[in-house]
């Protein structure tokens, strides 16, 4: 018979629970001053918080942008990895201190969540954000 794997709740779901289930998994994880877990996988920077009122769990990665890139080729950018891959959005948020791009990717949590399926799902971010620097055709990301 195989195994039951045990669905946690939305309520249950914090920072807390979120790194324990990565630490579990063998995974570099620390818990932040706002009880954000932040992820490094394969060198890549992942920050993920918590929306328990819209049942959401958001996964964050943010990418500098070399001095010199303009507004024009960094929204390209953006629009190229928006319009060529899948799970992800590229965004130039005006509201970072310098420029950049975020790449983010959000997980429902309505219905509950597995330890297996945040584990996975963090992982297949991780492999898409791997899809990005043929994209990055300008050489604008550092």
């Amino acid at each position: 018979m195989p195994a039951v794997l045990e669905v946690i709740s939305n309520e249950e779901l914090s920072g807390q629970k979120l790194l324990e289930i990565f630490k579990n998994a063998y995974m570099d994880a620390e818990l932040d001053s706002d009880g954000d877990v932040r992820l490094t996988l394969d060198g890549i920077k992942v920050l993920i918080t918590m929306d328990q009122s819209r049942k959401l769990i958001h996964f964050i990665s943010i990418f500098g942008v070399k001095p010199g890139a303009n507004r024009q080729q960094i929204l390209e950018l953006c629009n190229r990895i928006n319009d060529r891959l899948i799970l992800i959005r590229a965004a130039y948020p005006s509201a970072l201190p310098s420029p950049a791009v975020m790449l983010d990717h959000y997980l429902v949590t309505e219905a509950g969540i597995t330890g297996v399926e945040l584990v996975d799902d963090v992982r297949r971010f991780r492999t898409v954000i791997s899809s990005v620097p043929p994209l990055n055709t300008d050489g604008i990301l550092n």
